[in-house]
């Protein structure tokens, strides 16, 4: 039963009966002695254990598996806990290694406490929800949670609304793979999770699109000609569903990475905030255009692009940053953290001596949050990166090092302590 258990093929009534036999007397050794099989098993090689595989830590952990036997509800709510504690490996059963988070020093696993050997196997296991009865004082006892450590958020995913020509809107996490649209002679089709545009004959009209994402989602897409394109979390793109005219024309309202199809003698422009336009004929960059922002960044990464507002326009050389203000002030950055301005691309929030108000305003699109204050925020500022597969709360358990308090409650809402 143990070994259907780890690979997830035990019906409802089975795993009800292996609950019950790991609840009787006698049976704490034999099932110590099947996680240590499997710990064995996945060769774990170098571990830092200094701050999540603490016994106290992996008690709660535990602890809060116990209370709520789904698989469902934590496989992803502990598995990607592991990468903050795996190092200088690769993927672990499926588990990326190395966060971004170098806190601790590495050590070589050796003897770890029974608990926390359990909190691995349930990091390492796909689907698999782990129940360990122990003892105290004679009888079986689970060591109660308050009922706000029960409350957690887990990370966005990839889903878009596309709304169509005439109007009419498609889910695109319920759309099935294949063709979801016609307009005119091209077709729009989903496959494997990606939106692209396919012509199958001659386009006279020019057709619109849009793609939008809303808190906690993200999409990709490819465009009719070829151009690949990210959308962060609330955010959106229109664009036309054949690029008839000369210059091939986008508008895009939140933040997005584009890698334009470099096509001669068809200039590639985008309109953003404040009547603000990006001219380029193929490169890579990314556009920050919130409007709870307090200014639009193009960030260019490769090739040039050309930025103008209503005042005056500025070319870009790779590495730099246009920071626009109102419709009257554009800035560059000449030595621009490209990295950091991608980071949400590749799967991280990367904060540079970022206030707590910053940090939250990136959370809340992320995790789809309420955030509210009680009292004054405290001054601390941030730097450094945080992976988005994690969950709220262990977001929130990195920051608490630096002594920011919190509390979770139900229905999204994150509450700041002073």
């Amino acid at each position: 039963m143990f070994e259907g258990y780890i690979n997830n093929t035990l019906s409802d009534q089975e795993k009800a009966e292996l609950f019950e036999a790991l609840r009787l007397e006698g049976r704490q050794d034999e099932i110590r002695a099947l996680i240590d099989l499997e710990i064995k098993k996945l060769d774990l090689g170098k571990v830092e254990i200094d701050r999540f595989l603490s016994e106290d830590r992996a008690q709660r952990a535990l602890e809060r598996i116990m209370q709520d036997e789904s698989a469902a509800a934590y496989d992803n709510l502990f598995k990607p806990l592991l990468s903050e504690a795996i190092r200088d490996r690769g993927d672990v059963a499926g588990v990326p290694a190395a966060g971004p988070v170098k806190q601790g020093r590495l050590k070589r696993l050796s003897v770890l406490q029974w608990t926390a050997a359990a909190s691995v196997l349930v990091l390492l296991c796909a689907g698999l929800y782990w129940f360990f009865a122990g003892k105290q004082d004679g009888e079986q006892t689970l060591a109660a949670t308050s009922p706000q450590e029960q409350y957690d958020v887990l990370p966005g995913r990839n889903n878009a609304m596309i709304i169509l020509s005439d109007g009419s809107r498609i889910n695109l996490d319920s759309a099935m793979d294949g063709r979801i649209g016609q307009e005119e002679n091209t077709r729009v089709v989903k496959h494997n999770g990606q939106l692209s545009y396919k012509s199958v004959g001659l386009n006279r009209k020019v057709l619109y699109n849009t793609i939008a994402t809303a808190r906690g989602n993200q999409y990709s897409l490819v465009l009719p000609d070829g151009t690949k394109a990210w959308l962060n979390a609330e955010s959106s793109i229109t664009f036309p569903t054949a690029f008839i005219d000369r210059e091939r024309s986008v508008k895009i309202s939140g933040e997005a990475y584009l890698e334009v199809a470099k096509l001669k003698n068809r200039p590639f422009k985008v309109s953003f905030a404040d009547d603000a336009e990006i001219e380029v004929l193929g490169t890579h960059f990314n556009i920050n255009s919130y409007h709870d922002e307090p200014g639009a960044r193009a960030t260019l990464l490769e090739g040039k692009i050309r930025v103008r507002n209503a005042r005056e326009t500025r070319v870009l050389e790779p590495g730099q940053q246009a920071y626009i203000k109102g419709a009257h002030r554009l800035e560059i950055i000449k030595n621009a953290d490209v990295d950091a301005a991608v980071a949400w691309k590749n799967g991280f929030f990367s904060f540079s001596n970022a206030d707590i108000q910053t940090i939250m305003l990136h959370l809340a699109r992320w995790y789809d949050l309420e955030v509210s204050y009680k009292g004054t925020p405290r001054n601390e500022r941030f730097s450094g990166e945080i992976d988005r597969t994690l969950t709220l709360s262990s977001v929130l358990a990195i920051l608490d090092k630096t002594k920011v308090r919190f509390r979770i409650e139900k229905d999204n809402k994150l509450i700041i302590l002073p």
